[in-house]
């Protein structure tokens, strides 16, 4: 039993850690995708900016870019907790308080986006 429960935790653990990985390969061009079209655009004004983050395109690839690298965050501040925080009592809040910022971060990211994408 105790060799099986092990193998588990590991096969939890092993997912948790590609996930973060493949995460990270989808930010990165995204990230550059990112910063390239913004140092692209020809002024920064509100009606350009606009413009572009009205883009079907950019629309998805800024929210593709939101949910992976806040999933990827969240990954990562978890594991900091578990490795720091020994109290179960005090990890258990710590990580219903970063989900909860997490997901106060998307939904927020993503509403904006549409509400931005929405207007033209």
């Amino acid at each position: 039993y105790h060799c099986q429960h092990i193998y588990w935790l590991d096969s939890i653990i092993m997912k948790t850690w590609k996930l973060q990985r493949y995460l990270a390969i989808i930010s990165i061009p995204l990230l550059i995708w990112f910063v390239l079209s913004l140092t692209l655009l020809p002024n920064y004004e509100y009606k350009t900016l606009i413009f572009w983050l009205s883009d079907g395109y950019v629309y998805f690839y800024l929210n593709i870019l939101l949910l992976a690298v806040s999933i990827h965050s969240f990954i990562g501040i978890d594991e900091v907790f578990l490795d720091y925080i020994s109290n179960d009592h005090r990890l258990h809040i710590a990580q219903k308080g970063l989900f909860a910022i997490t997901l106060l971060i998307l939904v927020v990211g993503i509403y904006s986006l549409y509400s931005i994408y929405s207007l033209t």
